[in-house]
Formats: structure tokens, C-alpha cells, sequence
């Protein structure tokens, strides 16, 4: 923590504007500062506040799940609240999103679920990179493993993820790649085989020889 960890995710997702370096999906190059283009890219960032950043919470399951793709659904401005529907049904049967209806407001469903919701939202909007920062903070146990189980079904089909995560046993086991950052920079990048607590708490902490 405090590494800079987070501030390069929102970069990578436009969120935040950058002093130097360029984002490259599939080599092209991603217009800087502008969420809008990262989202036309194929980013997609689920942030480590889900609550304030990743959410609507006054918004349904529906509508959140709907946010990044609404001009695909419209015309002349107008939301087709049918399509809007009929998408989020799909992704909350498929994510067994625990709701009672796609119409619920998320402020009324659980941490875990809320996340699922966010993931929802990117699987809609076709994500080809996912930015997670923290996607299993202040979940419980149950509740992770269905979010370490998407996100190896969704590697499978061919997406990428960058996870961002304080907890050393949940890069180690969900990793291929595990980069370090100390400082606001890339200390090293380990093969997560090969990998041990210890090895990346000393390259974090500057003590790696």
C-alpha cells in the first residue's frame, strides 16, 4: 500500500491523468485521461471502493449493470429499457448474482453481490482487460471463492486481468505474473511458480539483493 498501486489502475482506466508513459491494448494506443476511451478499448476497472467509485447505490442492479453500455442501447437518446433488461437478467443468472430482481437498488444487497454486480457491468461491456484493485476487500470467504472462480473462467475465455491486492497469499495463488511496485514504479516482475512471500515482501520493502 502506498506504492502506487491504485493511481496506475486509474490511469489505466482514464480515470486519472498521467504525466508520461501510453496505454497499449492489443498495440494500439489508448487516447490518455478519458474513461470513455479506455471503455471503448476494452478496459474495464472495477475500483478499490466499490462503494463510492464502482457503484450507483441509489440505482438498481439493472441499471448499473447497464452504465458503460447505454449508447449501444439507445436511439435518439433514449434508453431501450427492455435491452437494458434483458442483458443484466443474463449476467445476473449466469454470475448467480443473489438479487431478487434485476430492479433491486444495490445499496440493499451484499458486498460480495455488489462486486459481482461491478464484474457484471464489464462482462456486459465486453471487457477484453479488467483493472481489479482489491476485488475481494470486505467480502467473506464464500464470497471469494465465486469472484477467484470468475476471474479463472474469464481467463480461460481469453480476457486479461490486472489484480491489484495486499493480500500476498491471493497473488500467489491467483497470479501468472506478479509485478512489484515500490516507490511509483515496477521494482520487478516474478513468475508466481516460482514466487514466495518472502521474495516479494523483500523487493517491496527495498531489501531484495
Amino acid at each position: 500500500m502506498g506504492a502506487g498501486r491504485t493511481e496506475l489502475a486509474r490511469i489505466i482506466a482514464g480515470a486519472d491523468r498521467s504525466s508520461t508513459g501510453r496505454v497499449l491494448v492489443e498495440s494500439r494506443r489508448v487516447p490518455p485521461n478519458s474513461p470513455r476511451h479506455a471503455i471503448r478499448a476494452g478496459i474495464g476497472f472495477l475500483p478499490e471502493d466499490r462503494k463510492r467509485d464502482g457503484l450507483v447505490l441509489t440505482l438498481s442492479v439493472g441499471e448499473n449493470i447497464g452504465l458503460p453500455n447505454l449508447t449501444r442501447w439507445s436511439r435518439g437518446g433514449i434508453v431501450a429499457r427492455g435491452a437494458e433488461r434483458e442483458e443484466a437478467e443474463r449476467w445476473v443468472s449466469e454470475l448467480h448474482i443473489k438479487t431478487p430482481h434485476v430492479a433491486e437498488r444495490v445499496v440493499r444487497l451484499s458486498g460480495g453481490t455488489q462486486q459481482k454486480v461491478v464484474l457484471a457491468r464489464w462482462l456486459a461491456a465486453r471487457a477484453k482487460l479488467l483493472v481489479m484493485d482489491e476485488p475481494t476487500r470486505g467480502i467473506d470467504v464464500g464470497a471469494k471463492a465465486e469472484i477467484y472462480e470468475l476471474m479463472n473462467q474469464l481467463t480461460d475465455r481469453g480476457a486479461g486481468i490486472l489484480m491489484i491486492s495486499s493480500d500476498l497469499p491471493e497473488v500467489l495463488g491467483m497470479s501468472d505474473r506478479i509485478y512489484v511496485m515500490r516507490g511509483g514504479r515496477i521494482e520487478a516482475e516474478l513468475d508466481a511458480r516460482g514466487a514466495t512471500e518472502e521474495r516479494v515482501l523483500q523487493v517491496a520493502l527495498g531489501l531484495a539483493s
